[in-house]
């Protein structure tokens, strides 16, 4: 931020030039000792407040950061610059709209008064950005670029909402463009190095990274970047050594620390990978997606207590899936004599998997009402104990507090000793009939391969089907496909032996049914596997080489469901020896 001439005394502004020379070198904390020391003796001073604030946003400081840029407009309403970084930090600070009203408010002003507006445009494609509001952000940065062709910050972020757009030749191009204007410049080779990454061409990402590092051999950004980079090539061994680089010039990036956790936990190094989580939670406590890493490390290494207490913070994700509801919250409080909602808010397995803490509640006195997806309504109304069970929130009855079914394990301290584990704890509907006929020469297995294709994880999750092709060799045996959506489409080109009654699993309760029908079940990490363990029915599930938090590690069992058997590939994508593994298994299991 330009200072201008500030009227201070000569004695005082020796202090500013120094407190400057520290904000140039990236030295905030003596930078802003300086400010406040200075703003004791001259609170009117409104670009010292501006200052300070700048100096409180690149340290992350936002809500703070507010608070001195305001003190900075009001005593130096004209900087218009600082009121463009005002309703930056308020952004930042988590207040999107109020921040583009106040640069809309800019715009006409300094058109009006002949002022560069390029710094507002450019401030309005951040918030659009923050907001996800892509089209915006985009049109928001090429007008600033039109007014400041040399921008590189502008560039750069126009580059990430192109990306984020999924227009990723868009977002080359423009790296590329300014790279002609400027092929030294380290923040858009930086930025070029990360499109390519994320469109797929990890590869070629490197050589951008590798010249702003060469350029820049102290930017911390870079570094983390290729650290990514090399992570996605599978290069772990380099990839933990830039991560490590990029600390060691930034020790207080938290998105570097959370890389290297990320990758520590990937090679199931779970010790030095919380340490890492706690280094990036303690550089950023404000960001839930550092939590919720952290926490799926900590239920991985089996500390359940702790780590249902990191995913706490999933209502704080700006893509939460759960709906806000009137009334108050359930903190964990006794429960006698209250009638409390709970509603589920991720997917089928889950809603399954924590439907047993509505029992365990209801159980300690609650009135207990459980809002699920329709599909699950019939089947979690077994709940073998009293809990009312509503289709939809809209057909909730009047309730006393409300409160999501996955934080419930943490309102009562779960810890691995502790998971009410006993089953069944669901029964096949009244009214549910399996579809299957008698077969009393045949053992039945149902299989399911695949998991939601939207879920985040599906490409680990799901397996082809032709690459369980060797555990089907096995005699005497039907087998039944559990499969439904788009996967079970495999099944018409495929040459195994498996009975396709898709279009009858249009419910859980149809498919319980089903599954009491089997004499095992055999799944990669779907709700038929958790439908299956809440039956108290055989099922072996089939694990990617990084599962699923549940899991944990190494074990063959499971302390949710006593009936499951674990199943664990023994290197990333390598679904066949799983296979072999499944078939070594049924052949030992009949045969005993």
């Amino acid at each position: 931020m330009a200072t201008g001439w500030i009227g201070i005394p000569a004695g005082d502004k020796a202090t500013l030039e120094l407190a400057l020379r520290f904000h140039d070198d990236g030295e905030l904390t003596a930078a802003m000792a300086l400010y406040r020391a200075l703003l004791q003796s001259h609170p009117d001073q409104g670009e010292i407040w501006g200052l300070l604030g700048s100096a409180l946003r690149m340290t992350g400081e936002a809500a703070e950061a507010v608070q001195s840029l305001e003190n900075g407009v009001n005593h130096a309403p004209d900087r218009f610059d600082m009121k463009a970084e005002l309703a930056i930090a308020m952004s930042e600070a988590g207040h999107h709209a109020e921040a583009a009203d106040k640069l809309n408010g800019l715009l006409p002003v300094l058109r009006s008064s002949g002022q560069d507006e390029a710094v507002v445009y450019a401030a309005l494609g951040d918030v659009s950005l923050a907001l996800e509001n892509y089209d915006e952000a985009i049109a928001h940065y090429r007008t600033a670029l039109e007014k400041d062709p040399d921008n590189a910050v502008a560039c750069e972020n126009l580059a990430t909402a192109l990306q984020c757009d999924g227009q990723f030749d868009a977002a080359i191009a423009t790296c590329q463009a300014m790279l002609d204007r400027d092929p030294d410049n380290v923040s858009v080779l930086t930025g070029l190095g990360a499109v390519l990454r994320e469109s797929g061409r990890p590869e070629e990402s490197l050589e951008p990274l590798e010249r702003a590092i060469t350029l820049e051999p102290h930017d911390a950004t870079a570094m983390a970047s290729l650290g990514l980079s090399l992570r996605q090539l599978r290069r772990k061994e380099e990839s933990e050594k830039a991560f490590r680089g990029a600390l060691s010039r930034d020790p207080t990036d938290a998105a570097s620390w959370n890389a290297l956790a990320e990758l520590l936990r990937d090679d199931f190094k779970l010790t030095e990978a919380l340490r890492a989580h706690e280094s990036a939670v303690k550089a950023n406590d404000r960001d839930p997606d550092l939590h919720l890493n952290y926490g799926r490390t900590l239920m991985l290494s089996g500390d359940l207590e702790r780590g249902f207490a990191e995913l706490e913070w999933r209502p704080a994700q700006r893509a939460f899936a759960g709906r806000t509801l009137e009334g108050p919250a359930w903190n964990g409080a006794d429960p006698m004599g209250k009638t409390i909602l709970l509603h589920a808010e991720h997917g089928f397995g889950d809603a399954i998997k924590f439907s047993r803490y509505a029992l365990q509640l209801a159980l300690s006195g609650a009135t207990v009402i459980l809002a699920c997806p329709e599909p699950l309504a019939g089947l979690l109304a077994t709940l073998d104990g009293p809990v009312g069970t509503v289709s939809s929130l809209d057909d909730a009855p009047p309730y006393d507090f409300h409160a999501p079914l996955m934080s419930l394990p943490h309102f009562m301290r779960t810890t691995l000793a502790t998971i009410p584990s006993e089953t069944p704890y669901l029964c096949v509907p009244p009214g549910a009939e399996s579809p299957l006929p008698e077969d009393a020469e045949r053992r039945r297995i149902g299989i399911t391969w695949a998991s939601d294709p939207d879920h985040p994880a599906d490409d680990d999750r799901s397996a082809p089907l032709n690459r369980l092709s060797p555990m089907f060799d096995l005699p005497r045996t039907e087998w039944i496909s559990l499969q439904t959506g788009p996967p079970d489409e495999q099944l018409t080109d495929t040459y195994l032996p498996i009975t396709d009654i898709a279009p009858t699993l249009d419910r859980f309760a149809h498919m319980a049914a089903v599954i009491a029908d089997l004499d095992l079940v055999i799944s990669v990490d779907t709700a038929a596997a958790h439908l299956a363990g809440a039956l108290g029915r055989p099922v072996w599930l089939m694990l990617p080489y990084m599962p699923d938090g549940s899991w944990m590690t190494v074990r063959t069992d499971s302390p949710w469901y006593p009936t499951m058997r674990l199943f664990r590939q023994p290197r990333p994508g390598d679904w066949q020896s799983v296979a072999f593994d499944v078939r070594t298994a049924l052949r030992e299991h009949w045969q005993n």
